[in-house]
């Protein structure tokens, strides 16, 4: 392996990658700022860049059918999801009180204000 021209093409995909990411901002830029005049585009633009697609095409449901609706297969992901990542809560550590501070979100905690 020619460590040279290894590190010249090292060189080289960081400066391309670069470039692109430069133009793609510059781009999108452009299209934010014509919105009012072209809002097509802008719209266009950003549809392609979803990355929603229908990839599932049917899910055996439990009792041996087969289903293509996206509802059931959603359900039946979902299940699958809840049965492999479900905690059980039951006996979890209780914390014994430090501080009589309580927050409302409009003060801040301050170190002073935290006893050790």
């Amino acid at each position: 392996r020619d460590t040279g021209k290894y590190e010249e093409y090292k060189e080289i995909s960081k400066n391309v990658k670069r470039v692109m990411n430069t133009n793609i901002s510059a781009y999108e830029l452009r299209l934010a700022s014509n919105n009012s005049k072209n809002p097509k585009v802008l719209y266009s633009y950003m549809k392609s860049k979803q990355k929603v697609s229908d990839r599932i095409g049917s899910l055996t449901k439990k009792d041996g059918s087969t289903t293509t609706d996206k509802c059931e297969i959603a359900e039946i992901l979902n299940e699958q999801f809840e049965s492999v990542f479900s905690v059980d809560l039951g006996d979890f550590q209780k914390f014994e009180m430090r501080t009589e501070f309580k927050c409302d979100g409009e003060e801040r905690l301050e170190s002073r204000d935290v006893q050790t």
